[in-house]
């Protein structure tokens, strides 16, 4: 199976810090891959280099073609979406405005009502809330939110940045179950999160980012067993 998105000697700068150092790697269609490490590894700022918003150097292929010289919101077109890290809803808005403008993108192909209540479907919590203001959700909703909002645009791949940051033990469990309906729906998932043990729960494969680069790389199970994972980022 030919591969969905390969990111390729990518290398990112901050004034004179290079944040990502010839980063690269590779994920199916279907698949859940992890990137895991500790803060300043480089993790967010590859997601945000696959979604256009910081510049680099390298290339990221997305379904065979090469998304070097695209800006962000067509980036979003071809099928990639991120959940940033920390929700960004936006709080003076109503769940269902949030969630419209997620499925901007995708307003003039007749789609938005039927993606509407697919999301809705999957958070019952959220219909809810539909005339609710974002801002005055609890964390765990404002999660739901933020990917019910990336939902609506109708993703191919969904990045996630860190989606159990502040939330309690079981919120977070609901908020992985959600994400492994998402999986069934045959949406890729690219996922950069610290809690490790949670984010080798769920995915296939697993990439480790130290400094900016990737120092290891294997199957979740792999990675669970490996000593170095085990001591470092798993606590055991």
């Amino acid at each position: 199976m030919p591969s969905l998105l390969e990111v390729r000697h990518l290398n990112v700068r901050y004034g004179g810090v290079r944040a990502v150092q010839d980063v690269g790697f590779t994920m199916k269609e279907g698949e859940w891959v992890a990137l895991i490490g500790a803060n300043g590894a480089g993790k967010s700022t590859t997601l945000n280099a696959i979604s256009g918003v910081v510049s680099y150097d390298g290339d990221i292929v997305f379904e065979g073609v090469s998304l070097r010289k695209r800006k962000a919101e067509s980036i979003v077109r071809t099928g990639i979406v991120q959940v940033p890290e920390g929700r960004r809803v936006f709080p003076g808005m109503s769940v269902l405005e949030n969630l419209e403008l997620g499925g901007y993108a995708r307003r003039r192909e007749g789609r938005m009502k039927r993606n509407m209540e697919r999301v809705l479907d999957m958070f019952p919590r959220l219909r809810e809330r539909s005339k609710q203001l974002a801002g005055t959700l609890s964390g765990g909703e404002q999660q739901m939110l933020a990917l019910g909002r990336a939902l609506m645009a109708e993703p191919k791949l969904m990045m996630l940045d860190e989606p159990s940051l502040g939330l309690a033990p079981l919120v977070i469990d609901q908020i992985f179950e959600a994400l492994t309906q998402i999986r069934h729906q045959r949406v890729s998932i690219l996922l950069v999160e610290q809690n490790a043990a949670k984010a080798l729960e769920f995915a296939d494969r697993c990439y480790l980012l130290e400094t900016g680069r990737v120092v290891m790389s294997g199957t979740a199970e792999e990675m669970r067993k490996n000593p170095v994972v085990q001591e470092v980022y798993l606590g055991m």
